[in-house]
């Protein structure tokens, strides 16, 4: 989990931003959109993000299969959630390593992003529980700044190392900033 310079955790529930290091869901910390939403977005995908957030089917086949395929229909960003879903299970979850992997591989049949190449570094790290450096981890979202409104992505690549002196924090409230501003 990152944390910023003050050693609290930066946390996000269903798209909206909290500061509570109390806040949980499910048992797990969450990262995810900003505290306003981004104006334009759809609806659906709000109800979308929110509806698999913190309770992705993990352990019934037939339904996230039809989440995944869902998905890409309703944005980059409601497909990316699901990427984000794998990514930081709820620590009331089991989720092997393998089966995290086949539903990536089917979420990747039905969605088409540039973002998916410079994800697999942070998804890998987040899979294997093996940190990415800060300096990669602030490569990778550099490269998803590019992109506004893609929060799922960039909470997977800020999550994706342990950033104890709060160099990625000041790098996502810049990127988020940026996005706002546009």
């Amino acid at each position: 989990m990152a944390r910023n310079s003050r050693g609290s955790e930066k946390l996000f529930c269903f798209g909206w931003q909290t500061n509570s290091p109390n806040k949980s869901i499910n048992g797990r910390r969450r990262t995810g959109a900003p505290l306003t939403p981004t104006l334009g977005l759809a609806m659906q995908e709000h109800e979308f993000i929110s509806s698999i957030d913190c309770s992705f089917p993990y352990k019934a086949p037939v339904e996230w299969r039809r989440i995944v395929v869902r998905a890409p229909r309703i944005s980059s960003n409601a497909a990316l959630m699901v990427v984000y879903e794998l990514c930081r299970p709820p620590r009331s979850v089991d989720l092997p390593k393998e089966k995290t992997r086949l539903i990536l591989e089917h979420l990747y049949r039905h969605f088409r992003h540039p973002l998916k190449s410079v994800l697999g570094r942070a998804i890998e790290a987040h899979i294997t529980g093996k940190e990415l450096s800060v300096e990669k981890a602030g490569h990778l979202m550099r490269k998803v700044a590019a992109y506004p409104g893609q929060y799922n992505v960039l909470s997977i690549c800020y999550s994706s190392a342990n950033d104890k002196q709060g160099k990625l924090d000041e790098l996502y409230d810049q990127i988020t900033e940026s996005w706002a501003k546009a």
